[in-house]
């Protein structure tokens, strides 16, 4: 039986593992879910399929990581559910803190425009982040990945 809790492993020689999870897709290409520290703290945001980078909303903007990030791998496809206003469900997988107060933050997609972008749920926020352009858009209604 393949094991359903996902693990996080250094993104490596810009090749996307066969089990990566996938968490949605921008512009037409995949997207795949990753995370780096930033300013303190541990976000997670998108790896884009094709230019093998991670884009993580933190400060009003998008901010790309060329190197030192992580991506998400998992044996079996892990599920998502529907949550609002900063809620993140009993078994929401925890994928970073912030820079402050160090709190869980939490993965979350939901679709703007034509694509589904995955992010950050910050529940003293009461929203999810994605990075969307050069800017970090934020939602109250999102899906949050669970385990």
């Amino acid at each position: 039986m393949k094991s359903s809790i996902p693990f996080w492993v250094p993104f490596e020689s810009g090749i996307i593992p066969k089990n990566a999870v996938i968490g949605g897709h921008y512009f037409g290409q995949k997207i795949f879910i990753g995370r780096a520290v930033h300013n303190g703290s541990l976000t997670p945001g998108m790896i884009l399929e094709n230019e093998k980078v991670l884009i993580i909303p933190w400060g009003c903007v998008s901010n790309r990581k060329e190197e030192n990030f992580e991506i998400l791998l998992c044996e079996s496809e892990p599920k998502w559910i529907v949550a609002q206003d900063g809620h993140a469900p009993l078994n929401a997988f925890p994928a970073g803190h912030s820079e402050y107060s160090n709190e869980t933050l939490f993965i979350g997609r939901y679709k703007h425009g034509d694509s589904v972008v995955c992010g950050k749920v910050q529940p003293s926020h009461r929203c999810a982040y994605i990075a969307y352009g050069t800017q970090e858009l934020n939602n109250r209604l999102y899906e949050v990945l669970v385990v």
